[in-house]
């Protein structure tokens, strides 16, 4: 097999193997009301409060992997301080750490899973700061937006993930894979889950 055949291979597992899980976040969360127009400063601090709680345990399990992270794929760049600048810029507090329901990465396979559903948020999170910069309240969170803010490092990372996808060599190693998107995908519905209205 290719690398390219691979690459498709594993991309297109992976998607077809989460697909309900990534529709589950974008529609039944409360990350839903960042691309909408009917966006408040409520909903918003909500989802922020969602995404530490979740990048807790995201950035912990990433950087306890960091031996699985491929010397061709950018270092993880944790996220969480990004949040809580944001969550302090409009008076929040972090919220109290959760009990975590996300493994730690023990393969190359795994690492590259979770990092496919975190690299795979930040090309949605260009749509979410388009929106809230053209929103009502875009004036109210004009220093709470730094994690989305499209200039942030890490946003080059879905290439380099692709190209890594493309290593993956056999069946054990893809259901690695799809078994860390999806408990990663599940783990951010749970952590934004706990802070629905």
């Amino acid at each position: 097999m290719s690398a390219i055949q691979t690459q498709v291979s594993a991309l297109s597992l992976i998607r077809k193997s989460t697909r309900r899980l990534h529709a589950k976040l974008d529609n039944d969360s409360v990350m839903s009301v960042l691309a909408s127009p009917l966006c408040n400063v409520l909903s918003y601090q909500r989802a922020m409060r969602g995404l530490a709680i979740a990048y807790q345990h995201v950035d912990s399990a990433l950087i306890s992997a960091h031996i699985h992270c491929p010397a061709e794929l950018m270092v993880y760049y944790p996220r969480l301080p990004f949040i809580l600048a944001d969550l302090s810029a409009m008076g929040l507090l972090q919220p109290d750490m959760q009990v975590a329901n996300i493994p730690v990465p023990s393969s190359r396979a795994e690492y590259l899973g979770m990092r496919y559903v975190i690299e795979g948020a930040q090309l949605g999170s260009r749509v979410i700061e388009r929106n809230l910069s053209q929103s009502d309240i875009a004036s109210q969170l004009t220093n709470a937006r730094q994690f989305w803010s499209s200039g942030l490092a890490w946003q080059r990372g879905w290439p380099l993930l692709l190209s890594q996808l493309s290593t993956l060599q056999n069946r054990t190693e893809l259901a690695q894979t799809v078994r860390a998107a999806r408990s990663t995908f599940q783990h951010f519905i749970a952590s934004l889950s706990t802070v629905a209205e």
